[in-house]
Parts: C-alpha cells; sequence; structure tokens
C-alpha cells in the first residue's frame, strides 16, 4: 500500500521546519561563543592594566600600549599618553588588588569606544577620581588624570532616544 502524498508532503514540510530552526539556533549560538571570547580578552586586558598600576613605579610605555589596544576607536595618541602619564605618575601599589581591578574596568570602559551617556561618564570619572585620591596622588596628578580620562572617553553628543 502506497503512501498518501499528502502524508509524504507534512513529513517534508516538518522537516524543513526542523532544519531552519536548528540552522537559526546555530547562528544564535555562535555570536555567545564570540562573546565569551571578547570577555575573556577584556579580563585580560583589565587584569594587565590591574597589575601594571599595582607596581611601584608604573611602566607608562606598557600603559601606554595597552590603553589603545582595548579600543574599537583609539583616541589620540596624545590623549593616550597623557592618561598613561598620568596613571604612571600616581603610586597606586598601595590600593588593595581589588580597587585596582575597579579602576582598570573604569578606564576599560572609558576607552572600549562605546558612546557612553553624559550621566554614566561623570559617575565614571568620579570614581576614579575616588581612586586616586584613595591612593593618595597629588591634587595635579587627579586633576590630570580625570582631564585626561575625559579626553580619551567616547561620549556621544547627540543620543538617540528613539532605540526601541
Amino acid at each position: 500500500m502506497k503512501p498518501a502524498a499528502g502524508h509524504t508532503r507534512g513529513w517534508f514540510e516538518h522537516s524543513g521546519a526542523a532544519l531552519v530552526i536548528a540552522a537559526i539556533v546555530t547562528l544564535l549560538w555562535r555570536p555567545a561563543a564570540v562573546e565569551s571570547s571578547l570577555e575573556a580578552e577584556k579580563e585580560g586586558r583589565v587584569g594587565e592594566l590591574a597589575a601594571l598600576l599595582g607596581e611601584g613605579a608604573a611602566r607608562r610605555a606598557e600603559i601606554e600600549r595597552i590603553l589603545p589596544a582595548a579600543t574599537r576607536f583609539p583616541p589620540t595618541e596624545d590623549a593616550t599618553r597623557s592618561l598613561a602619564e598620568a596613571l604612571g605618575a600616581c603610586e597606586m601599589s598601595s590600593l588593595p588588588e581589588s580597587k585596582r581591578m575597579q579602576l582598570a574596568r573604569r578606564i576599560y570602559a572609558i576607552t572600549t569606544g562605546d558612546d557612553l551617556s553624559r550621566d554614566r561618564l561623570a559617575l565614571i570619572l568620579d570614581e576614579i577620581q575616588q581612586t586616586a585620591i584613595e591612593a593618595r596622588c597629588s591634587p595635579i596628578v587627579i586633576g590630570a588624570l580625570v582631564d585626561s580620562a575625559r579626553r580619551v572617553a567616547r561620549t556621544d553628543p547627540r543620543p538617540r532616544s528613539d532605540w526601541w
């Protein structure tokens, strides 16, 4: 006895739908792997910056090398050099490792090329300033650090309000 033509066609339709669903799931699953590798790379750079900040005399050249490598749209060389010099001028080794990691994350946040809202940038700059105060940096160095961090940061002068 032959199967009805409609019965065979239904099987093909279900198989086709299953293949489409499998393809979509596969496509959605792959970015997660890429995202996790980017997150691991970010944490590696943050850890490297925190370790440099923990050295007795932070190496400005190494800090300057790390900062643009962490960004999608690197800031100008002058801004990067200014931030590296300010970070190197302040003795951060007295801070606990957790504080240095927080500082490195904040610096990474403003240098990644993501557009920050002005409120978010102000908050991050205040946190950077507070960390420098806790490290007992001189007021001149603190001012230079905050100013150079502001110059490196990416902000959107016209933030979009129509995001879905």
